[in-house]
């Protein structure tokens, strides 16, 4: 009798231990939960533009840039500008240049239409379509703009800008008052070449021409460009040895 009840209660045993151990091998599974993925939008971020303008000053004597068209400004010495080039900033078009103080001399290799655009401190405006030069003096506040090739404006707003042609000067005062339009003066321009100087057709006259006895030649002289730019070019490059001659 003991023999049995020894098997039937080894059995019980078992079977209790076997139930014990699917328990607690069931507790010890790690449960595994799967978040689906979401795929991160793509968002385009515009790069950042920087459109702070380009200070340049000059103490020690002239100064050349030459902007990508081709375009020149000429720094006298003592002068300081903040220039903004054509694509300099996306849809600018034009050269903006604010004058602190000096002079600066242009020519502009810009599409028709389009200007060389010189501010002073106080927001007076000066355009130059070709060629000219613009002067600020930061004591007597006089801004100056003398037209030496094609057409330029002149004025304390942009909607209401005076038209100068080649070879007149005009100014500005403290108070924005317009003065002008005057001759351009020669004298003003040399520091800068030749190349500054008026390049006008000349003004028509009333006045006839006295009658001399000096026989008319016979045949149309030529003239001789080809001299007259070399000559003018020396000229340049002595002043400018390491820009090219402007054309």
């Amino acid at each position: 009798m003991h023999p049995t009840r020894s098997l039937h209660a080894l059995f019980i045993a078992l079977v209790s231990l076997g139930v014990l151990a699917a328990v607690l091998l069931s507790g010890c599974q790690p449960s595994l939960t799967i978040t689906p993925t979401r795929t991160p939008e793509m968002v385009a971020t515009p790069l950042p533009v920087h459109c702070d303008p380009i200070t340049v000053s000059t103490s020690g004597g002239q100064t050349v840039l030459t902007l990508s068209d081709g375009s020149l400004i000429y720094l006298a010495e003592n002068t300081e500008i903040e220039i903004t080039p054509a694509g300099y900033c996306p849809g600018n078009e034009e050269h903006n240049l604010l004058l602190k103080q000096g002079h600066v001399a242009v020519n502009s290799l810009l599409p028709e239409g389009k200007w060389i655009v010189i501010t002073s401190p106080n927001g007076y405006i000066a355009r130059v379509g070709k060629i000219g030069m613009v002067t600020f003096d930061h004591i007597s506040n006089l801004f100056t703009l003398a037209c030496t090739n094609g057409t330029c404006t002149l004025g304390t707003k942009a909607d209401t800008l005076a038209t100068l042609d080649c070879g007149e000067s005009a100014y500005l005062d403290t108070y924005g008052n317009f003065n002008g339009p005057f001759n351009v003066d020669p004298a003003t321009l040399v520091q800068f070449g030749d190349w500054l100087q008026p390049q006008c057709a000349p003004a028509k006259t009333s006045t006839p021409k006295p009658v001399t006895a000096t026989p008319t030649p016979t045949g149309t002289p030529t003239r001789d460009i080809g001299a007259t730019a070399t000559a003018y070019c020396s000229s340049f490059n002595r002043q400018f040895p390491l820009t090219p001659c402007p054309h």
